[in-house]
């Protein structure tokens, strides 16, 4: 019986302590128990508020590759800051197409080649997004009803309401430096190592490559390089053509290793169909990214996409002073690595926040409509407009001729 009552009283002590422990640790931790209810309301919160405010967004240019990602919910793996957008090509998702939050158009809708049934009403919440990647000269707006039809720019356009860039400049930091109007960048750039130097040089065998299958464009770039091979050729080097424009190809579900084979030229011809402002397709990120230099055409000031001194800009030069330029760097290897410095300060990434963007767009509204859509989206398109253009369509030309 005294076994028993001392053992009741040793459990009761026992008891006690533990409770004590209890009360000290959850007094000390209870900051962090708050928070963590806290979070977790503020969560479940969010989750309704994201649920009851999704924006609906519909695709009205079907089968467009540009917009495959938009389809695969990038907002949320892409962890945005506003992730409550949905997007989808049926239109029959609800009764009416009003009911959208947006509609995303693409460039075809305003070609006049395209003859596509277009929204004449919207709700006046509802927005109206043009949105593109392809060369404004491609693609002219020539009616007028176009004029004050879209709420929304999402293009490569550095004055769009969201930029929609092929590529981006990022700093050591992770930091976005291009492309934008306004940038800035490192003022002095750091050599390449003489370890990274010998691994770039080791490897080059060729002068120069192209890879394209476009063979008429409006950019004339065919004419630029047939003057530039020719220059060329006078100081005994060549030029490889990859596609169906040249004598050379690029084996079907083998497009991984030929860009590979990029490190093994001095140069890289980055020549753009159109010469559009801003409009600076991913061909010069293929070659930055293969420690080749790229030769660039086009109508952009590519002072704000590409860091100083990583290309060579053959519109501005011309096809002789291009030729010449790029015949002294192959021979003199020192002054060509300086091309590379810049790999010291920066990095370029086909990524882009530019989704997240959008959806930020869309969730804070955007009331105004865009007078003058088309003088803004292409100055010339009157001129272009007026020309009666003919689609040439001729066999592949064998642009190692001249």
């Amino acid at each position: 019986m005294i076994a028993i009552l001392r053992y009741i009283k040793f459990m009761a002590k026992l008891t006690a302590v533990i409770v004590f422990i209890f009360v000290i640790l959850t007094y000390q931790n209870s900051h962090i128990i708050k928070r963590r209810i806290r979070n977790f309301q503020d969560w479940r919160a969010s989750l309704k508020k994201e649920v009851s405010n999704i924006k609906y967004i519909l695709i009205w240019s079907k089968n467009n590759h540009n917009f495959d990602e938009l389809l695969n919910d990038p907002f949320r793996k892409n962890k945005c800051y506003y992730n409550n957008c949905n997007v989808t090509e049926d239109r029959n998702l609800t009764k009416d197409y009003r009911n959208f939050d947006a509609i995303l158009f693409s460039e075809n809708v305003i070609s006049r080649d395209v003859k596509e049934e277009l929204p004449t009403k919207r709700l006046l919440n509802q927005k109206f997004v043009f949105a593109a990647k392809e060369a404004a000269d491609n693609y002219p707006a020539c009616d007028d009803k176009f004029d004050d039809y879209f709420n929304l720019t999402w293009t490569y356009k550095l004055n769009s309401d969201v930029v929609w860039p092929y590529f981006t400049v990022f700093n050591k930091k992770g930091e976005e430096i291009a492309p934008r109007v306004d940038v800035k960048w490192e003022a002095h750039l750091k050599p390449v190592s003489k370890k990274i130097g010998k691994s770039i040089i080791k490897v080059k065998k060729y002068p120069a490559v192209w890879f394209v299958s476009n063979c008429y464009t409006q950019s004339r770039r065919e004419t630029f390089f047939n003057n530039l091979k020719a220059a060329l050729d006078k100081y005994g080097f060549e030029v490889h053509v990859i596609g169906s424009c040249g004598t050379r190809e690029c084996p079907i579900g083998k497009d991984k290793k030929c860009l590979k084979s990029l490190k093994q030229y001095y140069f890289y011809l980055a020549l753009e169909n159109s010469i559009s402002e801003d409009y600076v397709s991913e061909k010069v990120m293929k070659a930055l990214q293969h420690y080749t230099v790229p030769v660039v055409y086009g109508g952009a000031n590519y002072s704000r996409f590409l860091p100083p001194h990583s290309y060579i800009n053959g519109r501005t030069l011309g096809p002789k002073k291009t030729a010449a330029k790029m015949a002294s760097l192959i021979i003199n290897q020192t002054e060509y690595l300086q091309y590379f410095s810049w790999q010291n300060h920066y990095m370029v990434r086909n990524k882009t926040n530019s989704m997240c963007k959008l959806c930020e767009a869309l969730n804070k509204g955007a009331k105004k409509v865009h007078r003058g859509f088309r003088k803004w989206w292409n100055p010339g398109f009157k001129e272009i407009c007026n020309k009666k253009r003919k689609v040439r369509q001729a066999p592949p030309v064998n642009l190692n001729r001249t």
